[in-house]
């Protein structure tokens, strides 16, 4: 473990390097499903906090034990996709920020955002900490039968509050590196990730797409072609100790 240096304005701080309870679902996952990775994708949690966050490691093991229950229930349900194809989308566009001084009338910071679909599964990967409003509301207007939204994903943009916030006030909101973005900028984000999904979605047709391997297997292969440094399939990496 690295000590390392709190600023004072942060409320939140952990003097040492730590894997916190995403680590320690990982390991758990993959030890009880042997041959598999375990990636752990962060949702629109720019206003939500886990149970017992900074009250140290047995407060994230005992977090990550519920939720690899939570999983391994999920995992033993699990159906194919059938045809699956694979499709990805990019946007770019600009956000109102408040730099340079904290002013709502600042200059337009760059944001981009992604969307991959497999089947009628899509993922939205946003710029960010986008909040858990944003996310369901996204979801409440995909096109897809299931939408997972990723945050802190592509730009560091800091947080995106929603207008409500600002109103309200708080910590996200107050500005400085972790937040730069002015009013109206949720509202844009979300118009944005919403028109992706929708043109992701029209894509989606499996003539139209990436096929897949078959699901125990994962190429990396683009129109049948395996990228250098690519692997056949991807072997489950030995464990330091």
């Amino acid at each position: 473990m690295v000590n390392a240096t709190c600023h004072p304005v942060y409320e939140m701080c952990n003097p040492y390097i730590s894997p916190d309870y995403p680590g320690e679902l990982c390991e758990l996952l993959e030890d009880e499903h042997t041959g598999g990775v375990v990636m752990f994708l962060n949702g629109a949690a720019g206003n939500v906090n886990p149970r017992g966050v900074s009250a140290g490691a047995a407060a994230a093991q005992s977090h990550a034990r519920e939720l690899a229950d939570c999983v391994s229930h999920a995992v033993r349900q699990l159906k194919p996709i059938d045809a699956p194809s694979l499709h990805l989308h990019r946007r770019r566009f600009e956000l109102p920020s408040r730099l340079p001084a904290g002013s709502d009338i600042g200059r337009r910071v760059p944001a981009e955002i992604a969307a991959m679909s497999v089947g009628d599964v899509g993922l939205l990967f946003l710029s960010g900490e986008p909040f858990a409003e944003t996310a369901l509301a996204v979801r409440r207007e995909s096109p897809f039968q299931s939408t997972f939204v990723v945050g802190c994903s592509e730009e560091t943009i800091g947080y995106v509050p929603t207008d409500e916030a600002f109103r309200e006030g708080g910590y996200e909101i107050g500005f400085g590196p972790w937040s730069v973005l002015s009013p109206g900028s949720e509202a844009i984000l979300r118009r944005e990730a919403d028109q992706l999904l929708h043109d992701l979605y029209a894509a989606n047709e499996p003539a139209t797409g990436v096929p897949l391997p078959a699901p125990h297997v994962f190429s990396g292969a683009v129109d049948g072609k395996r990228p250098a440094g690519v692997a056949a399939n991807v072997a489950k990496p030995a464990r330091s100790t």
